[in-house]
């Protein structure tokens, strides 16, 4: 309780009565009326408006609602009406056990104040709601719209359109604005952004846009195409603002940006739909180091076919449409067959045969490459264990890994049931891992690697030599097997750079005891070069294309 005042009633007070969020109870100073606000009728909903025609009406009802709720004795309630009458002001804190055994704490505040105290407080707690609803809206830093506000405002654009009219649609997304931060520090990076995002506002036009912080760096602009404004030749003015020099203490900073474009003239499309468009551009413009723009018109085929190759692979029977293809490998010296390098291959009804280039990606970026993972090396190992053990050999199967597959919490011992299950010796299975997935590793990918090194599973880096930090993760990992990358051997003939690279890489590979393998070996030029560098095996079509499982054990039986 709060308040005693002349009269209930000025302009504000009826809003903040109403929506406060502790329990108010008002009473005029001589007791005529009085009224309780929503957060105290709950406390007992028996009552509406109270009227009260003297104290001694008002401390009996003070009497039961206390002691009815709170179970408080007569003692400390005269305590409190004494206090009040000589002071015109008490606060309270006291304790109680209520159901179930919960200790609830409970504060009274009663106190004499005149109408202009009160309405200084409202003017006090409307300012203070003011400024939280802005903040609800806008960013703090640019004062753009904030990501949820700006959906709901570009909802209200799209429906609000006249027939005809389009709407442009423009994420923007900083290039290595972390790099400005680690150079300048946090505080000029935020002033880098404020003045990023008011070069961007001062070229809107002032009624048909809209600006966003949508993240960090990310930004996302709004215009309406009329006679005056087309969407290339905001562009260009677009561009030309993200270009502009920023100034800040003595350093003159340059931002460069990538833009994602979508645009449309319908009012049933979504906000949210609008946006992802253009941020679909914007993450293709990413990819593409050339660009700086692209328009969602230009990939919507491309986002398309993939949105539908993923929609079939969560619907399809991997065991109907899926095959495994087994491409040999060799020792250079006496072109003996030591193994072979399980891949997938889709056949689909739909789309006829689709390559493990083209949908493993889209799998990786949903939990259906899990599966997919799954059913290779199951199949994989199977496959292998059952060669082995009917032709007497030890032919190593190689089993691409993605590093999603490792993420995955039960990973390991599902893979370490399949070489039990089929009996396979754990020497005879390696596990291929990409440089790049390695740089990019959590701990995770350390825990998997040395718990299948630990049974005896070979560990190989497929793709090597093209990463940025190959040689500190050849200690990091349990590694027997570096997997020369297909694109240093296609050049290794015809450039002296590749052929060195291919050089260290056997060195480096010979001085920590691990093999190579050659991926992609085409002709016999390729292979006298490797053979003179010492590389240990080759794969590729020079000796072998992937082959499906006859033909395969056709290739074992012959080499018996």
């Amino acid at each position: 309780m709060d308040f005693w005042i002349d009269e209930i009633s000025f302009f504000g007070y009826d809003i903040v009565f109403k929506s406060a969020f502790f329990m108010l109870f008002v009473a005029t100073l001589h007791l005529r009326e009085g009224e309780a606000n929503l957060k105290f009728r709950a406390l007992r909903n028996d009552f509406d408006k109270i009227l009260i025609q003297k104290l001694f009406v008002f401390a009996v009802f003070l009497t039961i609602m206390i002691l009815y709720s709170w179970k408080i004795n007569l003692t400390w309630l005269f305590s409190i009406l004494v206090t009040l009458l000589a002071y015109g002001a008490l606060s309270y804190t006291f304790s109680n056990v209520r159901k179930m055994d919960i200790l609830i704490k409970r504060e009274i505040h009663i106190k004499k104040v005149l109408n202009n105290q009160i309405e200084s407080k409202v003017k006090e707690l409307e300012e203070t709601n003011r400024h939280l609803q802005r903040i609800s809206k806008y960013d703090y830093l640019t004062n753009a719209l904030n990501r949820q506000y700006f959906i709901a405002r570009l909802e209200e654009m799209i429906k609000s359109k006249a027939l005809g009219e389009k709407i442009d649609i423009y994420s923007i997304d900083i290039n290595h604005f972390k790099a400005i931060n680690d150079s300048y520090g946090h505080y000029i990076g935020d002033d880098v952004i404020a003045k990023f995002a008011s070069n961007i506002e001062s070229i809107l036009p002032p009624n048909d846009s809209l600006f966003a912080r949508s993240g960090g760096d990310d930004f996302i602009v709004v215009v309406k195409q009329n006679e005056n404004v087309h969407c290339r030749e905001f562009l260009h003015y677009l561009l030309k603002a993200i270009s502009e020099p920023i100034v800040i203490d003595d350093y003159k900073i340059v931002l460069d940006a990538k833009i994602g474009i979508s645009s449309t003239q319908t009012s049933e499309i979504l906000a949210d739909d609008f946006i992802m468009q253009s941020e679909a551009a914007l993450e293709a413009a990413k990819k593409d180091a050339s660009e700086k723009y692209v328009f969602y018109s230009d990939i919507k085929s491309i986002i398309q076919d993939r949105n539908y190759i993923e929609i079939l692979l969560n619907s399809i029977s991997f065991d109907e449409e899926f095959e495994l293809k087994f491409q040999p490998q060799y020792l250079i010296e006496g072109k003996k067959i030591v193994g072979a390098e399980a891949l997938v291959r889709w056949n689909s009804p739909i789309k006829g045969p689709v390559d493990q280039s083209k949908f493993i990606p889209i799998a990786e970026q949903s939990s259906i490459i899990n599966a997919i993972g799954k059913w290779v090396a199951k199949n994989a190992i199977k496959q292998m264990a059952f060669w082995n053990e009917k032709y007497n050999t030890n032919l190593k199967i190689g089993i691409n890994i993605s590093p999603k597959q490792i993420d995955n919490i039960n990973f390991a011992s599902k893979f370490l049931s399949y070489i039990d299950r089929y009996g396979i010796d754990s020497s005879c299975v390696d596990v291929e891992i990409t440089e790049a997935s390695l740089v990019n590793a959590e701990e995770m990918m350390q825990s998997v690697l040395s718990e299948l090194s630990n049974r005896g599973i070979c560990i190989s880096i497929d793709d090597f030599g093209t990463g940025f930090s190959s040689m500190s993760y050849i200690k990091k990992y349990p590694m027997s097997r570096l997997k020369i990358a297909k694109e240093l051997i296609d050049n290794i003939a015809k450039n002296d750079i590749d052929k060195d690279v291919v050089k260290s890489v056997i060195a480096l590979a010979k001085n920590v005891e691990l093999k190579t393998i050659a991926e992609g070996v085409e002709d016999e030029t390729q292979l006298e070069i490797l053979r003179e560098l010492g590389c240990d095996e080759v794969q590729g079509y020079l000796w072998g294309k992937p082959m499906n499982a006859e033909d395969f054990e056709k290739l074992i039986i012959s080499a018996i």
